[in-house]
């Protein structure tokens, strides 16, 4: 068995380390190879078939051919000291960087109107309102402190002649626009008379609407 190279952590914090396993048949004949080739390792702890040892990054592709001379195979275990330390601290670097970017694009986005909804009209017609509301210069990507409501509420129910009451509200990014329609009267009905078409005496009247100009016993012509 090969002897183990005892080395200090603090000649192995600034470089870093690799903690690997080796397996294999050849395993024996693999710690020698890799001790003649000059690639250093230390905290070898070996069983049989098995081993774990701690190597530098830099030797780990020169470790590549023993492993396939030998049958042997390589799994890291656990990556260690400032390399390491400094490339995790730049992927949480990016990590915080996109969510901060990302609440900053929410908060813009927040500031400003993206979409419209009409409801009540139904003699109006969504059409008619929206092209009201971009003669106000309201649509969709409007600022929303550019928006006075009680004065948009105002301007609909003068410029809109079917419109009784509006009433607008902002929910988040929507602008809700709630319209009452005036009620209009139904046309008045054409009056006609009743005229009998031969001379006789009215014995029943039965008025259904208008008003009765003869009664029961009266004679027409």
């Amino acid at each position: 068995m090969v002897g183990t190279l005892a080395i200090l952590d603090r000649y192995t914090i600034w470089p870093g380390y690799l903690l690997i396993s080796l397996q294999g048949p050849g395993l024996a004949r693999l710690l020698n190879l890799t001790a003649r080739e000059g690639i250093k390792f230390w905290d070898l702890n070996y069983r049989e078939n098995l081993a774990t040892v701690k190597i530098r990054p830099r030797d780990l592709k020169r470790l590549r051919p023993l492993l396939k001379k030998t049958g042997c195979r390589a799994k890291i275990q656990r990556k260690a000291g400032i390399p390491f330390i400094m490339l995790r601290g730049k992927r949480r670097k990016g990590l915080v960087l996109g969510t901060v970017f990302f609440c900053v694009t929410l908060y813009f986005l927040s500031l400003f109107i993206w979409d419209i909804n009409i409801e009540g009209n139904t003699v109006v017609s969504t059409e008619e309102i929206r092209a009201v509301l971009e003669n106000y210069g309201i649509r969709e990507g409007v600022y929303k402190k550019n928006l006075d409501l009680s004065e948009l509420e105002r301007k609909l129910v003068l410029d809109v002649d079917d419109l009784k009451w509006a009433g607008a509200s902002i929910k988040g990014v929507f602008l809700d626009i709630q319209v009452v329609e005036r009620l209009r009267e139904p046309p008045p009905e054409e009056s006609t008379s009743l005229v009998a078409s031969k001379d006789g005496m009215v014995t029943n009247i039965l008025v259904l609407a208008g008003e009765a100009l003869v009664k029961a016993g009266d004679t027409v012509q």
